[in-house]
């Protein structure tokens, strides 16, 4: 339910922090979208709301296009772009026959992931997130940050422009919240990406570390509602504590 996505619970904190003044957090996440894909959101629509502070939900395959692979959906004629019937459709085939050809080599992560020690195996953690270079482990990969610097640095630019600041929130894998070492080479990129850009940047792998002792998500990426408040009350605290509410 909406009211128990960390987006809602992280309104909820905000106010509680600070009754009285008029604080809306805008969700404007939609599925299939990388770093592409919110840049345009955020030019094409969320610019019209003024925001004082955007907040980018980061996740380790967001260097990467929609499926994780370019141009395979093909160009979107009029019956595509006018019905969702059409599209969904569409979608379906083309999906399929990608599987058919690619989708064994990009999925195998999901085969061997029971079967790696990656929990006390750094080496083991790391052909998995090769294996998994098409989704979550694209993170893991090192030429994936060029692309991601690119963006940061056109958002920092609209930030400029439109006068709003911006925060990076990093959102792990579930095998990095679980695994008996740390394994951090994404977020040290990106910390580094947001610092050069001047943005906020919180990490929230040691919070979800801390909290390891139950299950924090549903599968390898979503967090179930018990993660999603504490992911809101993380988030409320860091605009707290770095003066974000003092807009």
């Amino acid at each position: 339910p909406a009211e128990e996505v960390f987006v809602q619970r992280l309104e909820n904190y905000l106010r509680e922090l600070k009754p009285g003044r008029n604080i809306q957090v805008i969700n404007t996440g939609i599925s299939d979208c990388g770093l592409d894909e919110e840049l345009n959101l955020l030019e094409e629509r969320g610019l019209a709301l003024r925001p004082d502070v955007v907040l980018v939900e980061f996740y380790l395959n967001d260097s990467r296009p929609p499926w994780g692979f370019p141009g395979e959906k093909g160009y979107r004629n009029w019956l595509r772009r006018h019905s969702l019937l059409a599209e969904h459709v569409w979608k379906n085939i083309k999906l399929k026959s990608w599987m058919s050809r690619q989708g064994a080599e990009r999925f195998s992560w999901l085969e061997e992931m029971d079967r790696l020690d990656w929990m006390n195996d750094s080496a083991a953690f790391a052909k998995l997130a090769y294996l998994a270079r098409y989704d979550w482990g694209a993170g893991f990969q090192p030429d994936s940050w060029l692309p991601v610097a690119a963006k940061f640095r056109h958002l920092a630019e609209l930030a400029e422009k439109h006068d709003f600041r911006v925060i990076v929130a990093f959102f792990p894998v579930v095998f990095q919240a679980y695994a008996r070492f740390e394994e951090t080479f994404p977020q040290t990129r990106l910390a580094e990406i947001a610092a050069a850009n001047r943005f906020g940047y919180i990490d929230l792998l040691p919070m979800l570390r801390q909290n390891n002792q139950e299950r924090l998500f549903f599968d390898q990426c979503h967090p179930v509602a018990k993660t999603n408040d504490l992911i809101g009350r993380a988030l409320a605290d860091y605009f707290d504590e770095n003066g974000y509410l003092h807009i």
